[in-house]
């Protein structure tokens, strides 16, 4: 073999990763590979890499192309090729098998499904489609992390401990945060860790299949590739059996988690055959000593939240909130109250309402899995309280809404329930006059609601992303050591706040680490998180062309807008003066209370149904679990 013949090399700069392959240009054998997380330092991730080469492979030349979605500046910035990875993947499987059906490739933070059929006339495989995940990492190896996190799995053992799971819950795999959500209230319950692993497992096939095909047939035979799909057999298995494919269906290629850096190697001999060898010196000095090329549309400046103390200090003035009030009763008295549940995606909140649409007494609290028991507990100690001062509480009527609106209704007997929209439409109208547009911004959902004279317009919700809600910012206080009480404080010290942008919260975490490499602080972080949120808003939710359509009275509530940060980051955001209810996170509850009231002095409310407090402190339930929902063709196992 001539020895000054080049060696063909591939590299790979994933989400999360960075691999290259060495290959004999002649008989095109792997003579060496590796697998690094480059942890967002992808450039020194390279530089380490064409060390490596300079180190262990230096009888001869090389000739190198690179692909991924870290590698276009690299490349760019070295001068070597750049091969788009569907590309790259799709040349490495036709010179493996002469027949591929399907590609299914999970990466960091990346999900792709590549669509082969043979042409009839030549006999050769081509690619017909592909399809990608975009803003959603949901059902990616960064998923994977974070379920393992949350179990307390290292994410080594975590393919083990999912093959001893035997039964499988239904968790969402659309979206990390929902996951999450799903997966607690089970472990509160003393789900195995083992069952919720191998559930999560099913999330992502799940979500990968139903995602990504989107009504293409998935023909065999399956190709697995990427290292999630490479480290975790018993999720290539999840896939056989949601897919009901048999052994030979499916293709495991040897070294599945490098394959696209050898078919980027590979692209040399074909599309990239006319590249040049490199000088590794020459190379590892430009990756040493120059920056990554910069796009102008990414160089945004980001300014403080107050450009003085001055203005700071107005902004808490026009915002301060009111003390929620707290009903001292007297001695002998009896209470006639309106009692409501707003029963959110994290939180469970009622609210005390007089005849006279006074507030008396309310509850905000995280549901802990168990809203149910958490609102009884709650109602019991508030009745004790009363009875305890000499006095009686009696509900007059009963009303729900939110998230476990028929939950509630049903479990309390409520006399009303009121849907979420018009509860809050309804509570902005007695404390606000002539609103125009509603934000509400909860724990997983956000509402933005039009109004013309107290009439609803239009409604929009989130959909299958929870990012840039009140879970999104707590959970990454959680990771920076910041209590969710403190992130706005923490915010406003920032001088040069970080520009995170509107992500999925799986690849926020990727932009969090590359900026406190940048030497941001959990300050300026903190700040950024806070504009994220309204940018997400913006982006991914309202989506109008022009803030006018928002009118001149913009009102926000919900528990996330308790946050002064957020807030501020809205006003900047749209230039317009803000008004922010009374009770931020209360007002749901108020506005179906009022609701119920309302019924109830029209005289709507024929039948009273509520027990009474001193049955609901007796209140028990069961639960039954893995039962099959029979309402659409999904099949969903349901508790």
């Amino acid at each position: 073999m001539n020895e000054t013949i080049p060696y063909l090399v591939g590299i790979d700069v994933g989400s999360t990763t960075t691999k290259v392959v060495v290959m004999d240009p002649t008989d095109h054998s792997i003579l060496h590979s590796d697998y690094q997380r480059h942890y967002s330092s992808q450039l020194p991730s390279v530089r380490n890499v064409l060390c490596s080469l300079r180190d262990g492979f230096s009888d001869r030349p090389y000739r190198i192309a690179m692909t991924g979605s870290g590698a276009s500046p690299i490349a760019k910035l070295l001068g070597v090729p750049f091969i788009q990875e569907v590309v790259a993947s799709s040349i490495i499987l036709k010179d493996r098998y002469e027949s591929v059906g399907t590609a299914i490739e999970l990466g960091g933070q990346d999900a792709k499904m590549i669509f082969f059929r043979t042409d009839p006339s030549t006999g050769e495989l081509n690619v017909m489609d592909m399809r990608m995940n975009g803003s959603c990492a949901g059902g990616t190896g960064a998923f994977i992390d974070e379920i393992s996190t949350l179990l307390k799995i290292p994410v080594h053992e975590y393919n083990e401990a999912a093959s001893r799971g035997k039964t499988v819950y239904d968790i969402s795999g659309r979206c990390g945060v929902y996951a999450k959500t799903d997966i607690q209230p089970l472990l509160n319950q003393g789900v195995a860790r083992e069952d919720l692993a191998l559930s999560a497992f099913h999330a992502i096939a799940k979500q990968t299949i139903g995602g990504l095909a989107q009504g293409l047939d998935i023909e065999t035979p399956v190709a697995f590739l990427g290292g999630p799909l490479t480290f975790n057999p018993v999720l290539v298995e999840v896939f056989k059996q949601r897919l009901n494919l048999t052994d030979s269906d499916v293709l495991r290629p040897e070294n599945a988690e490098i394959l696209i850096a050898a078919g980027a190697a590979l692209s040399l001999t074909s599309i990239h055959s006319g590249a040049e060898p490199v000088d590794l010196k020459e190379l590892i000095h430009i990756a040493e000593t120059r920056p990554l090329p910069v796009d102008p549309g990414d160089m945004r400046l980001s300014a403080p939240f107050f450009r003085n103390q001055e203005e700071y200090m107005e902004f808490r003035k026009r915002h301060r909130l009111p003390d929620t009030p707290k009903y001292t009763p007297s001695r002998g008295e009896t209470i006639h109250a309106y009692l409501d549940i707003d029963s959110g995606s994290t939180t469970t909140k009622f609210v005390l309402l007089g005849r006279d649409g006074r507030l008396l007494d309310s509850l905000y609290a995280s549901n802990e899995g168990d809203p149910l028991i958490i609102a009884r507990n709650a109602l019991t100690a508030m009745r004790e309280r009363y009875r305890q001062a000499g006095a009686e509480l009696e509900i007059i009527a009963c009303g729900t809404t939110g998230y476990g609106e028929h939950l509630f209704a049903r479990a309390f007997q409520a006399e009303c329930h009121t849907v979420e929209t018009v509860a809050h439409s309804r509570a902005v109208s007695e404390y606000i006059a002539d609103a125009s547009f509603i934000l509400d911004i909860g724990g997983q959902d956000m509402k933005a609601i039009w109004l013309d004279d107290g009439i609803i317009t239009n409604i929009v919700v989130n959909e299958a992303c929870s990012s840039g809600c009140g879970s999104f910012l707590e959970n990454f206080g959680h990771s920076l050591g910041i209590p969710a009480e403190e992130i706005a404080d923490r915010a406003f010290e920032s001088k040069e706040p970080a520009v995170l942008g509107s992500r999925c919260t799986v690849f926020m975490n990727s932009s969090i680490i590359t900026e406190q490499r940048n030497g941001k602080s959990s300050a300026d972080i903190c700040a950024g998180l806070c504009r994220s949120i309204i940018e997400n808003v913006f982006t991914k939710v309202i989506r109008m062309g022009s803030l006018d359509s928002l009118g001149d009275k913009i009102v926000v509530q919900g528990g996330t807008f308790r946050n002064d940060a957020v807030l501020r980051a809205l006003e900047q955001y749209t230039g317009k003066k803000v008004t922010r209810a009374p009770y931020p996170g209360l007002m749901g509850a108020i506005g179906a209370a009022l609701v119920t009231r309302d019924k109830d002095l029209a005289g709507e409310i024929p039948e009273k149904t509520f027990p009474g407090l001193s049955q609901i402190a007796t209140f028990t339930y069961e639960r039954e679990s893995d039962l099959v929902c029979p309402f659409c063709g999904n099949h969903c196992r349901r508790t």
